[in-house]
């Protein structure tokens, strides 16, 4: 939420990294109360303050497709108050579970497909729940 100069938000991330090999957190929802929303965005064009799609990782995970929850907040750089410097803290009380439904009518197709690889999905590092 927007608080004068200052903006804080409890995030779900996935870990990526950059060309030049630089740990990134890219913002898939923000929990608040402990329900996931969409992202929050003003109207304002540019990628900084609340309007971030990715964060500077302080602590936490290191592995490329992790999964995890952090507090961040973005306060106006000291040297250019147009853009932002970001603080982010891993949460370890959240524990993410990602749902993949799978089109099979039985378990063994499940593990038939989990087998042969045609179970596609994205390769995050979290909990994950199959279900029919």
């Amino acid at each position: 939420m927007m608080i004068d100069n200052e903006v804080s938000f409890t995030s779900l991330c996935y870990i990526t990294v950059d060309y030049e090999g630089r740990i990134w957190l890219n913002r898939l929802a923000d929990v608040e109360d402990d329900i996931l929303h969409t992202p929050f965005k003003s109207e304002r064009t540019d990628n900084y303050f609340e309007n971030r799609y990715r964060l500077y990782r302080n602590d936490g995970p290191t592995a490329l497709g992790t999964v995890g929850v952090w507090e961040w907040t973005a306060i106006p750089n000291r040297d250019n108050p147009a853009i932002d410097y970001v603080q982010s803290y891993y949460v370890k009380d959240y524990s993410p579970v990602r749902v993949v439904v799978l089109m099979a009518k039985s378990l063994d197709e499940v593990v038939e497909q989990l087998q042969n690889g045609t179970a596609r999905t994205q390769a995050y590092f979290c909990d994950t729940l199959f279900l029919l």
